[in-house]
């Protein structure tokens, strides 16, 4: 795998033909690199940050860093590779955190074998890491995923269950910091009631006040043609985290988002679906706010 990055014309391009110019500031060399790395955050500085769900010393994942130099070149850095004991495995995600500490989660590994929330702190000998959650055990992998976080500092993140027969829902948490612990609370998790079924959430972003939004879906085993979708938000009230889907389509309705969410200055939600539309090869979509 490799780094690379695009850079438009230095004119102003009126059609969308206009080729954009392709540079590779880096390519993973190996196994034992950030081997197919992804997931790139950067800080103030430019550098960039990813994880690597297989690469690292031990194979079981790396988080690493690109910092530029001044020969136009970049420098690769392996800041954590994991064991895949308990501090984790397979990292899938990672944020630049306001305090200056990186975050992540892990699908495997840790106390339970079901992955862990992590936090690499920056210090003169290097990076070090701390488990903040050890996620539950689960047959089917937590697929941990979207991790966020607000001006407080609080993290928010995605993870999947299967509490019976097969079935696989959709948790969101929130993970406080408080007096050194971190503190694990549940806002919401899929619907239980879809008999022999499925209900994600399948991404999520944050808004300026700290309220979710993201899009989820799923289908009942029972009735094959039984799919839905649905865009939801989980909005800070003076009660605690109101729930509610200002968009959701009936039953028997595909829905199948994918990628990141953007929200503009005006609340209004984008997103994409991998098919749908009138080519059925996929769409991009706008929620408009009514705020």
């Amino acid at each position: 795998g490799l780094i690379f990055g695009l850079r438009p014309a230095p004119t102003a391009c009126l059609t969308g033909s206009c080729s954009w110019s392709e540079n590779v500031p880096y390519s993973f060399t190996g196994p034992t690199d950030a081997w197919q790395g992804r997931g790139l955050v950067s800080d103030q500085a430019g550098n960039l940050y990813g994880v690597s769900p297989s690469g690292g010393a031990q194979e079981n994942g790396a988080v690493f860093e690109l910092a530029p130099s001044s020969s136009r070149h970049w420098v690769e850095t392996i800041l954590y590779s994991f064991t895949g004991g308990s501090d984790g495995g397979g990292p899938t995600t990672l944020l630049f955190g306001n305090d200056g500490n990186l975050y992540g989660m892990a699908a495997g590994g840790g106390t339970n074998g079901g992955g862990v929330v992590f936090q690499l702190t920056p210090s003169a000998n290097g990076w070090t890491e701390a488990v903040l959650y050890d996620f539950p055990a689960e047959p089917y992998g937590t697929n941990p995923h979207s991790l966020l976080q607000d001006s407080a500092g609080n993290l928010f993140g995605i993870y999947e269950y299967s509490p019976c027969c097969g079935n696989t829902y959709g948790l969101i948490f929130m993970l406080s910091p408080s007096d050194g612990q971190w503190v694990f609370t549940e806002l919401w998790h899929g619907d239980e009631q879809t008999y022999f079924g499925t209900d994600l959430f399948v991404n999520m972003t944050i808004d300026a006040a700290g309220n979710l939004h993201g899009t989820g879906g799923g289908h009942n085993g029972c009735l094959d043609d039984n799919e839905h979708g649905y865009i939801f938000e989980l909005a800070r009230t003076s009660d605690g985290w109101q729930y509610s889907t200002p968009v959701s389509w009936d039953a028997y309705t595909k829905f199948p988002t994918g990628g990141a969410l953007a929200l503009d200055a005006q609340g209004n939600l984008y997103g994409t679906t991998g098919s749908c539309g009138s080519h059925q090869h996929g769409t991009v979509w706008e929620l408009t706010s009514t705020q």
